[in-house]
């Protein structure tokens, strides 16, 4: 049976985006001053952006497996 794996790190990468676009919603309840003003400004996009990046990056992996068939294999450092 064909065996799909992808690395563990990104999973990781991808729990800590989730996370951190749940996390971001705190500054919104702060009083605002100049830093969290900055941080409402950039945290919830890089946050997406990074989710995003890995789901994008998790299928192109996943798609090189399936495209090399049954017992192939595909180094993770390509």
């Amino acid at each position: 049976m064909l065996k799909l794996s992808s690395s563990p790190v990104l999973g990781g990468v991808l729990l800590f985006g989730v996370m951190g676009v749940y996390a971001s919603c705190v500054v919104y309840v702060l009083p605002p001053t100049p830093l969290t003003c900055a941080v409402r400004q950039w945290a919830p996009p890089m946050c997406l952006a990074l989710c995003y990046g890995v789901l994008l990056v998790k299928c192109m992996h996943l798609r090189a497996l399936v495209s090399l068939g049954l017992g192939g294999e595909k180094r993770e450092v390509n």
